[in-house]
């Protein structure tokens, strides 16, 4: 009776025969391995980044608003990436260069028909039986210029794709258009709603909940907005230096 020798891989569980099949497939299952724990330290680090640059440190409106322009060049990155996919690489960033409006305000309802926070559930038209209405945070509208170079203004680079997993979620609007400043540079305007959820942003909501207490036992006739902002101004934003991998 003849005895055949198999290999067997834990990982997919394949059988081989072949000794030499059986190495290659070995060493395949080795590089996906590397390749995925290069792929979750990188996103890790992007994860901590936010946390440390914004959600951990924006104290205020106001303080958002001074964090997201002196990260600017990530947004502008993220909208590149995130649009055009494997051309990125091919494409400069498009910075906001200015907010020409930054018109957000708490709400202890803000609307979750379309989105949520983490860890929430979306309530279309407040149809779903038992779920909430919507949750505590902030909502309005925004309107940035951006500078997009000649070979991107089609495609509008500085639109919502560029918040997309920010934690700044936008609804309606849009943007477009161009003026040229220069041979290869042209401006552009966006506008969109913003809702922002409270539990996502942990240091800003504690911030309020402060505010909210201090405003009943001094009898501050103050919007939340207003205290928390003259709390903590714009020029009070700090910022961890440190680069996504």
């Amino acid at each position: 009776m003849s005895v055949i020798t198999a290999y067997k891989c834990d990982t997919t569980g394949k059988l081989f025969e072949d000794k030499a099949k059986y190495q290659k497939h070995i060493r395949k299952i080795a590089y996906e391995r590397r390749v995925q724990r290069k792929i979750d330290a990188a996103h890790k680090t992007e994860v901590q980044w936010w946390h440390d640059n914004f959600y951990n440190r924006v104290k205020s409106l106001a303080q958002l608003q001074a964090a997201i322009l002196h990260h600017s060049d990530v947004f502008a990155a993220r909208g590149v990436k995130n649009y055009y996919s494997g051309l990125r690489d091919k494409l400069k960033p498009t910075p906001i260069i200015e907010f020409e409006k930054f018109d957000i305000r708490y709400s202890e309802l803000v609307s979750n028909t379309h989105r949520c926070p983490i860890g929430g559930v979306t309530n279309w038209g407040g149809r779903e039986k038992g779920a909430p209405r919507g949750y505590p945070g902030w909502h309005g509208n925004f309107e940035y210029t951006v500078q997009s170079h000649k070979g991107q203004t089609h495609s509008y680079p500085g639109g919502d794709h560029m918040w997309e997993r920010t934690r700044i979620h936008t609804g309606t609007g849009g943007g477009g258009g161009g003026t040229s400043l220069q041979k290869s540079l042209f401006q552009q305007n966006f506008g969109y709603s913003v809702e922002l959820f409270a539990s996502d942003w942990p240091m800003m909501a504690a911030e309020y909940e402060k505010a909210k207490v201090m405003r009943i036992l001094v009898d501050d006739r103050r919007s939340l907005d207003q205290i928390v902002n003259d709390w903590h101004p714009a020029e009070s934003f700090t910022t961890v230096e440190m680069e996504l991998a």
